[in-house]
């Protein structure tokens, strides 16, 4: 577990211990952080905070393409967040995100339904709304696929140029 995790962790009201708190949690504002979600794994280093390997590689190499920084990005890695058995709509209700890029159709399932997929929302703003969280989501195709599948890596072009003008510059 690394220092993104333990921040989510405690966020979503669990403690060191890992079970849920009692007590019902204050509202929490907003973060203007940009949250990544998708199948990737995440550093456990204290030092290193994102994600690793080949998919995590090329996550981060796509998003210096854009000028993103990185101080802005928060990680949620669908491998470690289900190990938990967590609803990822209620986790955004409970820790909402103005911007939100789901990368692969794990994700957009998670958000938007069972027949949802990264290529069928690809390519436009959605809006994600549940009481206390209004969220612009974008969707990405999974790394997995961009890896594997290298001509898919012009939709990806298209994803992190839609990011930079939507999440990067002023409106």
């Amino acid at each position: 577990m690394n220092a993104n995790d333990n921040a989510i962790w405690q966020a979503m009201g669990i403690g060191q211990q890992w079970h849920l708190k009692a007590e019902p949690a204050a509202p929490t504002a907003i973060s203007s952080a940009i949250l990544l979600v998708g199948d990737f794994d995440l550093s456990e280093a204290p030092s290193s905070v994102g994600p690793e390997g080949q998919a995590g590689v090329l996550l981060l190499n796509m998003l210096s393409a854009i000028a993103m920084p990185i101080e802005k990005l928060r990680f949620l890695s669908l491998r470690q967040f289900e190990m938990q058995s967590l609803d990822l709509k209620n986790h955004l209700k409970q820790n909402p995100f103005a911007q939100v890029i789901l990368i692969g159709d794990t994700a957009a399932r998670a958000v938007f339904g069972g027949q949802s997929s990264a290529a069928n929302l690809h390519g436009r703003v959605q809006q994600f709304e549940l009481p206390g969280c209004n969220s612009e989501v974008l969707v990405m195709p999974a790394l997995a696929e961009l890896i594997a599948q290298p001509a898919l890596k012009e939709k990806a072009w298209e994803s992190l140029c839609l990011i930079r003008a939507r999440f990067l510059l002023p409106h």
